[in-house]
């Protein structure tokens, strides 16, 4: 159970990494009043500000490309989130139920005695 949810953010961090990757490698001329391409640290903020839908609106694309790739991590964001939540929800779950047998066979053990 624990490895879905290492899963989980293991793939939610590798989503934020590959699409920083992409916006790296677009020019300058992709982005609005930029003087040169986006570095890799910006282009991993970019990304992590997409994928959260935070869009503070310091990095705009402007033409199509960009548009589309910041629109789909939208959207491969907020699946992957809904993923998450579901498989974190799963494990909390399972945690709780574990406790309470744990529990439950402590007091059987003093009511036996």
């Amino acid at each position: 159970m624990k490895a879905r949810v290492d899963f989980a953010l293991l793939s939610f961090s590798e989503l934020i990494m590959n699409f920083a990757v992409l916006y790296s490698i677009l020019p300058a001329a992709a982005w609005h009043e930029l003087k040169s391409a986006l570095g890799v640290l910006y282009s991993l903020y970019y990304s992590v500000v997409t994928i959260t839908t935070l869009g503070y609106g310091d990095i705009i694309p402007i033409s199509s490309f960009p548009k589309i790739i910041s629109m789909y991590e939208v959207i491969a964001g907020i699946v992957l989130i809904v993923f998450s939540l579901a498989v974190y929800m799963t494990y909390a779950g399972y945690l709780i139920s574990q406790r309470g047998s744990v529990q439950e066979s402590t007091s059987q053990k003093k009511i036996s005695e």
